[in-house]
């Protein structure tokens, strides 16, 4: 399969409810850094890759991506909207 990104459409998966936020800049988070930031607030990754880790917060499953992308389970968009503002805090 080739081609580029701009040739697919992106739409919300039909199994869960989530919020995507995407950074405009690409970031290269630090994983190792993340995971002790969330230690000191008690959460622990659920999963951890060197692409993505993984936790809860606020009652939401959060997925946080190596590219900064934070992507939120949750109904409304609301509340995954301030669960976001959250992560972003502790970053």
């Amino acid at each position: 399969m080739g081609g580029k990104l701009k040739d697919f459409t992106g739409k919300t998966c039909k199994g869960h409810t989530a919020f995507e936020f995407q950074p405009k800049a690409k970031q290269n988070m630090d994983f190792v850094k993340i995971k002790a930031l969330l230690a000191e607030k008690g959460i622990s990754p659920e999963a951890s890759t060197p692409l993505v880790v993984i936790f809860k917060f606020d009652g939401c499953t959060v997925s946080l991506f190596k590219s900064g992308k934070i992507l939120v389970k949750e109904k409304t968009e609301e509340k995954a909207k301030k669960v976001a503002e959250k992560i972003m805090g502790l970053l």
